[in-house]
């Protein structure tokens, strides 16, 4: 292998990038399938289910970041600055390749846009039970109980001027 053959292997190329965004893609929808099942947890009241969730949500965020962190330094690698997405794309001539990666940046703004509007669905439905328990503690707080009456060993109240009678009636 010639060393211009191991430098064109080791150029990062627009079909790399692709791959690497439909990895990001793949990753996202993931996301959001596990993220609508955390909001069906979160109306049902299922909560014992929210940890495993919560697991599954870390280690496909921890993936995200690690292939956001990958296509970074790839595009680095293109542009030999820090462009962003779009900005690489319209760099490229008219063609296939700017196509494909303008339908891929696409569908992975549409599923970022989705993680989006489950996430403010999930803050509303949190805020609503941190309410809803708020409240209940309030009223359990400023209930009127009435305060407990405690008797002496001859049934009278502390406070009471006559003992307390009780008449027993036998029927025979």
């Amino acid at each position: 292998m010639t060393v211009d053959e191991k430098n064109l292997q080791a150029q990062p190329t627009i079909e790399s990038l692709e791959a690497l965004l439909h990895q990001e893609t793949t990753t996202y929808r993931q996301v959001v399938d596990v993220m609508q099942a955390k909001r069906d947890v979160l109306v049902s009241g299922d909560y014992h289910q929210l940890p495993l969730i919560d697991q599954q949500l870390v280690v496909l965020g921890q993936k995200s970041l690690a292939l956001e962190h990958d296509r970074m330094g790839l595009m680095q690698q293109m542009t030999n600055s820090e462009s962003s997405l779009q900005q690489l794309i319209l760099q490229l001539p008219m063609g296939d390749e700017r196509k494909r990666l303008q339908e891929v940046r696409f569908q992975l703004m549409a599923v970022v846009e989705q993680i989006r509007l489950l996430n403010q669905d999930h803050r509303r439905l949190l805020n609503q039970s941190i309410k809803w328990v708020s409240e209940t503690l309030r009223v359990v707080n400023t209930a009127n109980v009435p305060e407990p009456a405690s008797y002496q060993a001859k049934g009278i109240k502390p406070n009471a001027s006559k003992p307390v009678q009780s008449t027993v009636v036998l029927d025979a």
